[in-house]
């Protein structure tokens, strides 16, 4: 029998569907900055940044594309948050982050929010906001 959607986990449901985000099912890094990186686009309708320091990958805009009405930050990395401007069966990014990655950061220039697991390096905080156009920065590692 299949148990309704509402009744799912939305992280466990991400970790057990692998292929519906990433080519052949295998998670990969690029893929998922890609993901944010459409978020960023779409939802900031600004600039964005990516880099890799070591095992970090990050992306910052100089708008907060993590910043909504309808949902907290905390929303966003635990729920199927949809998006019909992506598409009919579309979805927010920040669960997929949320589902694969071991640590999870992002800040702003007001104030800093451990997700999950560990913060990165404060040379590597600091570094992104030594740049006046960053208003979002999201760090996170698989």
């Amino acid at each position: 029998m299949t148990r309704p959607f509402r009744d799912l986990d939305p992280l466990q449901w991400a970790r057990s569907n692998p292929q519906l985000f990433f080519r052949g099912g295998e998670v990969d890094a690029y893929q998922l900055v890609s993901w944010v990186l459409a978020d960023v686009l779409v939802f900031g309708q600004g600039g964005c940044f990516v880099d890799q320091k070591a095992d970090w990958w990050l992306v910052a805009s100089n708008r907060d594309w993590l910043r909504t009405k309808a949902h907290t930050v905390e929303d966003l990395f635990q729920r199927v948050v949809a998006e019909p401007g992506h598409g009919g069966h579309s979805m927010r990014a920040e669960l997929l982050v949320a589902a694969y990655c071991r640590d999870i950061f992002t800040t702003t220039r007001a104030a800093e929010q451990a997700i999950k697991g560990s913060r990165p390096a404060a040379s590597l905080v600091d570094s992104v906001f030594n740049d006046a156009w960053v208003e979002r920065a999201l760090f996170f590692r698989l």
